[in-house]
């Protein structure tokens, strides 16, 4: 296409020059280069561009532009309105001697065809001028009510206005060429649609009246006066011009021009006939018309409405034949300021003559009343209206060539719909400061050049009393009078009219660079358009000519120049108009637009905050029904373990499974594990076991006076039993009927028992925040015991503020027996932990305090060796004499089994103590004093109580050395032991040390006799562990060494003087510090995690505030930010990181590439294995900026529909009907970016709510199913915004890397086959533990750290569910651990039960043989032996342990793991 349009310019260029080509070309070619193009293109071959459609408006010849900044913004100056009120308001009806009312109409029609600067710029630039205080425009306002007079900004080109020395340039959306675009449009589909295609013609009705516009061409619609509402454009006629129905002149003078042509067709074709021709077609005879009517035109223009303007004979503006180095363009000076000078000529009214006569008809038209009413009032009309209306123009005087402009246009100017009367003149102002024209230097030719303002002021003929308005007007700054206003003052020097040289040069140079450019001038002889007799024909037809046959009417009535007022009274001459005696004009109206949205608004923003809870409804309703069937099935499974315990344990057990109840235990963060309850009448104890029997709990409720119950009788049916010294039981049960019965036979139980049973009715939100549950207990007693640790190691790190923050919480805390034991690492049964808890419980109280618990600690981890024979003999001092009986220290001994974990029988331990007597010379002996039993455990090993201690749960390994102190000089040798600080003398201050003399004082001596003593006080503050002591005299120093073996010897170098000790005090316990030190430690622990969330919120927050600075102060040329305001940066910003989170999300789930990456130096410093963590996080941040883009643009579409449908231009190729309103409805439900936006939200709703924690847990099977919908919001998401309303669409930049890599990950996953393998051996491991192994496949590589998804046949293979191989590389086996923590693994875990009882078949005997070096390697399968022999009754499992080393010498530890089980020791 483009080389056939260079072959074709070429041609034209050398047909331009004038060389013979006719030869050389068709008859259909040539024919084709003699017509005009309807958009103004390839008139001059050489520049084809020029005059066309678009083109910019150029910067003035006659002086430079002028912007406030140099670019875009205008230039300063008074308020435009105060400027008309002042200088242009006058009264009307003062007749012009020269101008009829046809000159300036038909000059609005030169305008109209020359130029159309009127469309807005897209998106719409408002400029507002304050009429607050104006009568006219704010007669109903309020008082503190701005009101802001709409005047828009001219479309200019994009690429202008951004630099200095590239201001902003204006564009002309006409041709430039006087074509006839106002009669036939602005281009060929245009005229298309005028068309009759028929005989030539223009379509018209029998009327003789244009056809209505049922092609929907773009023509103006602003809202008449009379109704205030918006004609739909299909009943506007079609017409040439997009504005001709402005007012009825104007109106009358585009059907005046088309009955002109459908008369030179007509007249063509009979002419034809008349001859003899062939037929002419309806194209020839169309483009003939067409070419005769522009040649008229341009004839009228040029030699008879611009000659009368400049008062100059048509001979004085000859033409001088075609110039293409011309340029057509428009200057900014003409189209800003000259081009409305005419405002000042137009009467308030339009006269219609009568049919006959001169006379005039009373219904004259008011022109503030006819704005886009002529339609109406020429249609309704019997008569030809138009016809009426144009021969009256011709006869009524215009306004005065003054300063003074008609109310009509002044106040009465029409306007949108929120703002329907306007000031025309005002509006014109701010165009001149919108094209950046103003007084200053202005060149005009040779004779008329002024340099600056004050030139150009003095040359005009300014009255004085002109002048010191205008210098009133303008502050005394005449630079910044506007060009318009000396329009129009400015007078001839010669004739003393308006208008003046200004206004006159500026329209002839203007319009004579129009006709010398324009090669398809009628007289441009080159073209060959029209013989020289038709040259002179078209130039002697006037105005008067075309209305004498366009109108049919007889030449008499018309004056011979139409636009001369001398010339009209030799036939016809109306008085001048006044608007007194003219109907009203009717006052301003507004528009609200929102008005009938509220209920789609409304109503949608509700179903967008319902739809999430009617999800929730569906799914737990779905989830409600799966779990009724859960529980029923649970049932009867509980039924038949029942039912199997029975027959196993026969009748004799019949009492006790009659008091067992099946319910759920509640742990907390909606965890539940099915449990059963039994009550036991002889110990008064309730057991919570496992559904299989095992035990998991008891509680003694002899130590309860009130038990107190808190019930919720509703679902879920819920019992808080509360226990206060330990973790409360959260029973749930599955009917009312059960929780009744368990109520009633717990209350049975608590009354024969002589207590009281408190039952209190609550709801489950309060059960739930009431309840202690295991993990809260945990957290308190973790609490409970860093604060006894800080206080025993003088740690103020170790010391906790969480669980409980108050000093009186910790001391009356309270532990039982097992929580002890556990904090041992014992079992609560073992002999020893009852012995030292009753020790230890001083007030027998069954629990411990925070002292007590602290004296215990002190003693086993600080404590000297003999203080911990002391807690030890007192341990096994049942009878409190002071002495232990022999079988005493065998009791001794089993405690130092248990403490082993071993369970060796009583028998078997009489000869380790005959051993130990016999070692220690003590065989003599029945009962043992304290210093027997020291001699008893030390025989073997002084220092063995130095290595006893505790190993405390949660603390490290407490180092049981021991400082001594020792004195230097001539003093005895001493050592004193270290002691704790002050709080803790008590424990030092024993009934024991007094009576043993285990800690007495001792004098330090020198060799003058004198003994200073130092205190245990003294002691105590110099020689806590972490101290560091100095003594303050000259003569006395104390210092510290360690030794060898973990002591240290601390000299005390004495001479005479007193000793004066000085203490340096532990660091005190700061809770800011502890916290500033835990979070140091969290970010040392999550540096890599933290890392990468930083690296990723920070390109989250750097693309939204990117896009949001840019929609809110860079992006000007973007009509969301002038219609929406701050709304569109918002959603713009929360877009732009949807798009990129979204995008995210699929590299997270790109499995196979984070196997790979995790294998990489990469790992060290992103954690490839929290790829599912980091898949949440940028979820939630999806989520959280769509609910910003969601809002934003609720406040969005509210701005949007409360305005007009054309500030919604967002982009130039944006169209909205002219009669158009944005709704919300049709918007978000009919538009594609609404759909896509709306499915969008309730399609990431539905998938985010499935996708919670909740969700997973109980309807993964859902959840799994609904993740699918991923491929689908993708799909929305990309069809989102193709339709560029805001912006290119910027979600595949984001999307197409990860989309590649996640497609890729998806082949390499679909590649690898899924495999069905058989379960070799599944285990039932306790907390809900199942353990599966399969067969390894051959080809499998496996690697530490792979997971696989699994699913269940029984369960359904559509079900899968990922779990971590716990097997290692090298085992032929894979397997898994699977802990039952909801619906899915509890199944799995009940199917394999219940397999396993179908196929089991129990052995007559099973062998167990171990081998191993020491016991060392078996103490971890103690326990589990232990279990096996208590239940094998039948003495099925036969166990043999066979011990390889045995320690030379006395080894208690292996001795008593050698007799604790029954099975056979070698």
């Amino acid at each position: 296409m483009f080389p056939l349009v260079i072959a074709y310019l070429t041609l034209v260029n050398h047909f331009i020059q004038g060389q013979n080509v006719h030869g050389s070309l068709p008859p259909d070619a040539l024919s084709h280069l003699q017509m005009r193009h309807f958009e103004g293109f390839f008139n001059n071959p050489s520049h084809p561009e020029w005059g066309s459609i678009g083109q910019l408006i150029t910067d003035s010849q006659y002086g430079p532009v002028y912007y406030s900044d140099g670019t875009k913004m205008l230039a300063g100056g008074p308020n435009p309105r105060q400027i008309t009120n002042k200088l242009m308001r006058g009264p009307s009806g003062q007749g012009s001697d020269v101008f009829t009312a046809l000159f300036p109409f038909f000059g609005q029609l030169l305008m109209r065809e020359i130029l159309d600067i009127d469309e807005a710029s897209c998106p719409r630039e408002i400029y507002g001028v304050d009429v607050s205080d104006d009568p006219i425009f704010a007669a109903n306002k309020s008082k503190e009510e701005m009101i802001l007079m709409p005047v828009y900004r001219t479309k200019y080109d994009k690429g202008t206005g951004k630099y200095a020395g590239n201001p902003r340039k204006q564009v002309n959306s006409a041709t430039s060429w006087i074509d006839g675009s106002f009669i036939y449009g602005p281009s060929e589909v245009w005229t298309d649609a005028l068309r009759l295609f028929k005989g030539g013609l223009l379509n018209m009705t029998d009327r003789d009246l244009p056809s209505l516009n049922w092609r929907g061409l773009p023509l103006d619609n602003y809202p008449p006066p009379r109704t205030h509402k918006r004609v739909p454009p299909a009943s506007f006629w079609a017409v040439g011009d997009r504005r001709a129905h402005e007012n009825p002149a104007l109106l009358s003078l585009s059907i005046m021009f088309m009955r002109y042509h459908n008369a030179l067709a007509q007249e063509y074709a009979a002419e034809a006939v008349s001859v003899g021709s062939p037929e002419p077609t309806d194209k020839e005879l169309f483009r003939r018309a067409r070419t005769q009517t522009i040649a008229v035109l341009q004839s009228i223009i040029l030699y008879e409405w611009m000659p009368f303007i400049l008062n100059k004979t048509s001979a004085q503006v000859a033409y001088n034949g075609y110039q293409p180095s011309v340029a057509p363009q428009i200057d900014s000076l003409f189209a800003a300021v000259i081009s409305k000078w005419s405002m000042t000529l137009i009467p308030p009214g339009i006269p219609i003559r009568s049919e006959t006569g001169c006379g005039m008809s009373a219904d004259s038209i008011r022109l503030c009343e006819s704005w886009f009413d002529g339609q109406k009032l020429i249609n309704d009309s019997d008569t030809d209206r138009s016809r009426d209306i144009i021969l009256g123009l011709a006869a009524l005087p215009a306004e005065k060539e003054d300063h003074i402009i008609v109310e009509d246009l002044l106040d009465y100017h029409y306007g949108p719909l929120h703002f329907s009367r306007t000031d025309a003149a005002a509006e014109q102002i701010i165009r001149g400061r919108d094209f950046g024209v103003k007084v200053g230097k202005l060149y005009l030719d040779k004779d008329h050049i002024y340099e600056n303002h004050t030139e150009l002021l003095d040359s005009l003929n300014f009255t004085s009393e002109q002048q010191a308005l205008l210098e009133e007007l303008y502050e005394g700054d005449l630079s910044k009078v506007d060009l318009f206003v000396i329009a129009l003052m400015d007078k001839d020097n010669e004739s003393g009219t308006a208008p003046g040289y200004l206004v006159k040069k500026v329209i002839e140079q203007q319009l004579t660079r129009l006709r010398d450019a324009d090669y398809f001038w009628f007289e441009n002889k080159v073209n060959r358009l029209f013989t020289d007799d038709e040259i002179d024909q078209i130039k002697s037809t006037k105005l008067s000519d075309v209305i004498s046959k366009a109108f049919k009417v007889d030449k008499v009535r018309l004056a011979a120049d139409v636009f001369s007022v001398e010339k009209a009274r030799e036939v016809c001459l109306f008085p001048p108009l006044n608007s007194s005696n003219l109907p009203p004009c009717s006052s301003m109206k507004t528009y609200d637009y929102f008005a009938g949205n509220e209920a789609a608004f409304i109503i949608s923003w509700i179903f967008v905050g319902l739809f999430p809870l009617a999800v929730i409804g569906m799914g737990y309703a779905g989830y409600t029904f799966s779990e009724h069937r859960r529980k029923k099935g649970q049932m009867l499974y509980k039924a038949s373990l029942n039912a199997s315990a029975s027959s196993r344990k026969g009748p004799a057990n019949s009492r006790e499974m009659l008091d067992s109840f099946s319910a759920s235990e509640w742990v907390g963060e909606d965890e539940l594990k099915e449990v059963r309850i039994r009550l036991d009448d002889a110990k008064y104890v309730l057991y919570v076991q496992t559904v299989e029997g095992l035990p998991l709990r008891s509680a003694n409720l002899s130590v309860y006076e009130v038990l107190t119950l808190h019930v919720c009788p509703k679902s879920p049916f819920t019992v808080l039993i509360q226990l206060p010294k330990s973790y409360d039981l959260v029973l749930r049960f599955s009917s009312h009927d059960h929780l009744q019965k368990f109520c009633s036979k717990l209350n049975t139980y608590v009354y024969d028992n002589g207590k009281l049973m408190v039952r209190q009715p609550a709801s489950w939100k309060s059960i739930s925040k009431k309840a202690v549950t295991k993990s809260r207990r945990k957290e308190n007693l973790n609490s409970f015991f860093r604060n006894v640790f800080a206080q025993a190691f003088h740690n103020s790190d170790m010391r906790s503020s969480d669980a409980m923050s108050t000093n009186r919480e910790i001391v009356e805390f309270e532990i039982s027996k097992e929580e002890f034991a556990d904090s041992l690492g014992m079992k609560a049964n073992s002999k020893f932990v009852e012995l030292m808890f009753n020790v230890a419980d001083k007030q027998k109280r069954g629990f411990l305090r925070f002292r007590e618990i602290l004296e215990l600690v002190i003693i086993m981890s600080k404590g000297s060796p003999d203080r911990k024979l002391e807690l030890l003999f007192d341990m096994f001092d049942f009878s409190g004499n002071g002495k232990i009986a022999r079988n005493e220290i065998t009791q001794v001994v089993r405690s130092l089994v248990d403490l082993a974990g071993s369970s060796q029988p009583t028998s078997d331990l009489e000869p380790i103590v005959t051993e130990m007597y016999t070692c220690a010379g003590l065989s003599d002996k029945d009962a043992l004093d304290f210093d027997d039993f020291k001699r008893l455990l030390t025989s073997k090993d002084e220092n063995f109580m130095l290595k006893v201690g505790v190993d405390w749960k949660g603390l490290k390994k407490t180092a049981t050395k021991r400082p001594k102190l020792r004195a230097i000089g001539n003093a005895n040798r001493l050592t004193l032991e270290k002691l704790p600080d002050d709080s803790i003398d008590s424990v030092l201050h024993s009934k024991d040390s007094v009576r043993r003399g285990s800690y007495q004082r001792s004098e330090l001596g020198n060799g003058n006799g004198m003994t200073p003593t130092v205190s245990v006080e003294d002691l105590q503050s110099v020689l806590s562990e972490d101290s560091a002591v100095t003594a303050t005299p000259t003569h006395t120093r104390i210092g510290f060494y360690d030794t060898p073996e973990s002591t240290i010897d601390r000299k005390l170098v004495h001479k005479p003087s007193s000793l004066f000790l000085k203490r340096v005090e532990p660091p005190k316990f700061d809770p800011k510090t502890a916290r500033v030190k835990a979070f140091i430690h969290y970010i040392e622990n999550r540096k890599r995690e933290i890392a990468v969330l930083f690296f990723f919120y920070a390109v989250c927050i750097g693309l939204f505030v990117e896009r949001f600075v840019f929609y809110l102060y860079a992006n000007e040329h973007n009509g969301v930010r002038q219609t929406l305001n701050a709304g569109v940066a918002f959603a713009r910003g929360a877009a732009e990181v949807c798009s990129f989170s979204f995008s995210i999300l699929l590299i997270t789930m790109c499995y196979n590439m984070v196997r790979y990456m995790r294998e990489t130096v990469l790992n060290l410093y992103i954690p490839f294995d929290k790829n599912i963590v980091f898949h949440k996080i940028v979820a939630w941040t999806a989520v959280a900026f769509t609910a910003v883009h969601v809002v934003a643009y609720g406040f969005n579409y509210y701005f949007l529909v409360s305005g007009p449908a054309d500030h919604a231009c967002f982009f130039d190729t944006t169209f909205y009907p002219s009669d158009g309103f944005i709704r919300v409805g049709p918007t978000l439900y009919t538009t594609l970016p609404g759909i896509t936006g709306v499915l969008l939200i309730l399609t990431l709703i539905v998938m985010f709510i499935f996708a919670s924690q909740t969700a997973r847990r109980y309807m993964h099977n859902t959840f799994w199913i609904v993740h699918k919908l991923f491929i689908f919001l993708y799909m929305l998401m990309a069809i989102h915004g193709l339709l560029w309303l805001t912006q290119k669409p910027n979600f595949f930049y984001h999307f197409i890397g990860p989309c590649v890599l996640f497609v890729i990950d998806k082949v390499l996953s679909v590649t690898r086959r899924k495999m069905k393998l058989k379960i070799i051996q599944a285990d039932l491991l306790p907390s809900n533990v199942t353990r599966v192994m399969f067969k390894r496949p051959a080809n499998f590589e496996y690697k530490s750290g792979m997971w696989v998804r699994i699913a269940c046949d029984a369960l359904g293979l559509n079900e899968y569910h990922p779990f971590t191989l716990t097997s290692c590389p090298h085992e032929d086996f894979l397997s898994l651990h699977i802990r039952g923590v909801g619906p899915w693994t509890m199944n799995l875990r009940s199917v394999i039960e219940s397999s396993q009882k179908k196929e089991r078949a129990l052995p007559n005997k099973v062998y167990f043989i171990w081998s191993t070096s020491n016991q060392r390697s078996f103490e971890w399968l103690i326990d589990i032996l232990k279990q096996v022999e208590e239940v094998d009754i039948n003495s099925t499992v036969s166990t043999n342990i066979f011990i390889t080393q045995f320690f030379q010498g006395f080894d208690l530890r292996t001795s008593m793991l050698v007799s604790s089980l029954v099975a056979v020791t070698h």
